[in-house]
Order: C-alpha cells, then structure tokens, then sequence
C-alpha cells in the first residue's frame, strides 16, 4: 500500500512538473487596429492600438521623418489604457509639413512595441 501511494505521489509530482513547464508565460502585446495611411497637408492623423490585456504603465509615441519629429498640437502625454486596453491618438499635419513617410513608433514597455507609418501628400 505504501509502495502504491509513493507511485501515485511521483506521478502527480511529474504531471505538476509537466504543467508548469509546458505553461507558457503570458504576455501582452500590442495590436494595431487602424491607422490613417494617407494625411493631406493640411489635414489630421489617427491611430488606434490595443493592449491584450490590460496594464498601469503608461504608453508613448514617437513621430518622425528622419531627424525631423512631429510636434503636437495638444500635446501626446503618455496614455494608460483606457476601457478595453485601447489607446489612441491623434496629430493635425500643417501646410508646411515635409511631404513624405512619417514613422510611428509605440512603446508599451513590457508589452511591447509596435511601428508603422502613414505618408503626408498634397
């Protein structure tokens, strides 16, 4: 009987084992869901992101072409997913701004990264 319960004992040990190996660990990531592909100049960008999860450290975005950043017009504070883990903003592109593609850059920390672009044309 002893024999049979240290039997059963080693196989629930290795199942357990097993399990917590085979787990992978969460992790989040960052999903985008809309981007505004074309800006005339002037005219007024948009993107949408989503967390798969949700997360209290605050994300931030870049905008660049080059060496050139582009500047808000009401500033792009760092955001704390909101409802459903979306983030999301926005940009006004002015008569003067180089045409061109501009690179979007979205960082979440531990959740991650995520990049893209949209084009400024007349």
């Amino acid at each position: 009987m002893k024999h049979m319960l240290l039997v059963v004992a080693m196989a629930a040990a290795l199942v357990a084992s097993t399990t917590a190996f085979a787990a992978p660990a969460r992790t989040e990531t960052v999903h985008l869901l809309r981007v505004t592909r074309l800006v005339h100049r002037p005219g007024h960008g948009e993107i949408v992101a989503k967390l798969s999860s949700a997360r209290t450290s605050p994300c931030t975005i870049t905008i660049d072409r080059g060496s050139q950043e582009l500047r808000p017009s009401k500033g792009w504070n760092p955001q704390n997913p909101s409802w459903g883990h979306w983030l999301n903003w926005g940009w006004l592109i002015k008569p003067n701004t180089l045409l061109g593609r501009w690179q979007i850059r979205i960082n979440c920390g531990s959740a991650g990264s995520l990049r893209t672009s949209f084009k400024v044309i007349r």
